[in-house]
C-alpha cells in the first residue's frame, strides 16, 4: 500500500461516523424545523397574546364573544312577561261579558275585536251609545228584511251579505270601549244612496269631550269636534251606490291614516295633549245612508277607564 493512501483512511474513517452520527442524530429526534421567517414569527406571537384557537377554528376571544352574546340573547327570552296590573287582570277577565265577542289578546299587550253584525245578535245592542234601535224610522239602526240586498262587490271582489246596522241622514255612535291612542279600526260599508261630496262617513277616534279624529269614506283624514268635521287632509272620491269598500282608520303616537279597501290613502297628524284616550265608532252626515256589516278592532286598551266601566256595569 502506498504512503498516500495509507494517510487517507483516518480521513475516510472519520468522514463515515460523521455520516453514521448524523443518521442516529435524524432517527432519534426527527428532522429539525426550519428556522421561521421573521415576519412569521411576529404573526405567531401575536396569536398567542390574542389567545389559542377555539374548537371552531376561530380565536377563543372571537368565540367567547359570539358564545356571550348567545348566552344573553338566549337569558332575554327566557324573561317572563311583564306582569298585569290589577285593572288590568279585571278588564282581561269580564271584557268578553261587556262587548259580547270573542276577544284576543296579543303579544303585544293589544287586544283584537271582531264584531260581525250581519249576526244581529241582540248583545250587541247595547254595546254602542246610542243603543242600535229597531224603528225604523231611527238614524242607528238594525237592516230589515226589504232593505238587506244580496250581490257582488267589485272593490273587494267577493259575494256579501249586506246587512247589519244602518246608519242614515246624520248622527254618531261608539263603542262603549275605551283604548289608548294606539289603535287600529276597519269596517266594512256599504253605500245605499247616491253619493254626495256633502256626505260624511266616518270611521273615527273620540275622547270624552268631543274632539276626535277620522277617515272620511276610506280617502280623507278628518278632525271632529261635536260630530262636525273641521280640518280636513285629502277628498272624498265618489262611491257608486250598492259598493262595499272597507275602511280602515289608523292611530299612533300623533299620527293618523285613511286607508281604503287595504291601501293607505292619507296621513294627518293629531295632538297627543287632546286626543290619548278614546272610542272607535261611526260618525254620519248630510243625508247618507248605508250599512255597516262588521268591525274589527286592534288596540291597547285604557285599562283605568274600562276598569271604572265594568265596575260600574257591575252596580
Amino acid at each position: 500500500m502506498s504512503e498516500q493512501k495509507r494517510r487517507s483512511w483516518p480521513v475516510y474513517i472519520l468522514g463515515f461516523l460523521g455520516v453514521a452520527t448524523a443518521g442516529a442524530v435524524l432517527l432519534f429526534f426527527g428532522p429539525l424545523a426550519p428556522a421561521a421567517h421573521p415576519a412569521a414569527a411576529a404573526q405567531d406571537s401575536g396569536k398567542e397574546k390574542d389567545g389559542k384557537e377555539g374548537e371552531d377554528g376561530k380565536p377563543k376571544s372571537e368565540s367567547g364573544d359570539r358564545e356571550k352574546a348567545e348566552g344573553e340573547k338566549a337569558e332575554g327570552e327566557k324573561k317572563p312577561a311583564q306582569k298585569l296590573s290589577i285593572e288590568e287582570e279585571y278588564v282581561r277577565e269580564h271584557l268578553k261579558d261587556h262587548l259580547h265577542t270573542n276577544i284576543e289578546f296579543l303579544g303585544d299587550g293589544r287586544a283584537k275585536m271582531t264584531f260581525n253584525f250581519r249576526e244581529k245578535n241582540p248583545d250587541h245592542e247595547t254595546i254602542f251609545t246610542p243603543n242600535i234601535g229597531k224603528q225604523i224610522k231611527l238614524p242607528f239602526r238594525w237592516t230589515v228584511p226589504g232593505e238587506e240586498y244580496w250581490g257582488y262587490s267589485s272593490s273587494i271582489s267577493s259575494r256579501v251579505n249586506d246587512k247589519g246596522i244602518r246608519i242614515a241622514m246624520q248622527g254618531s255612535a261608539l263603542l262603549n270601549c275605551w283604548f289608548e291612542d294606539e289603535v287600529e279600526a276597519e269596517m266594512i260599508y256599504l253605500q245605499r244612496v247616491t253619493f254626495s261630496p256633502k256626505q260624511t262617513a266616518a270611521l273615527v277616534f273620540m275622547n270624552d269631550s268631543g274632539q276626535g279624529i277620522g277617515n272620511n269614506f276610506g280617502t280623507q283624514c278628518a278632525e271632529f269636534l261635536q260630530g262636525t268635521p273641521k280640518n280636513t287632509k285629502g277628498k272624498t272620491e265618489s262611491l257608486n251606490m250598492e259598493n262595499t269598500i272597507k275602511i280602515k282608520l289608523v292611530v299612533v303616537n300623533g299620527n293618523f291614516e285613511a286607508h281604503k279597501n287595504g291601501r293607505k290613502q292619507q296621513a294627518m297628524e293629531y295632538s297627543t295633549k287632546r286626543i290619548d284616550s278614546g272610542r272607535i265608532g261611526f260618525i254620519w252626515g248630510g243625508g247618507v245612508a248605508s250599512f255597516i256589516s262588521e268591525l274589527t278592532i286592534v288596540g291597547k286598551l285604557d285599562a283605568k277607564k274600562m276598569f271604572k266601566k265594568l265596575q260600574g256595569a257591575k252596580k
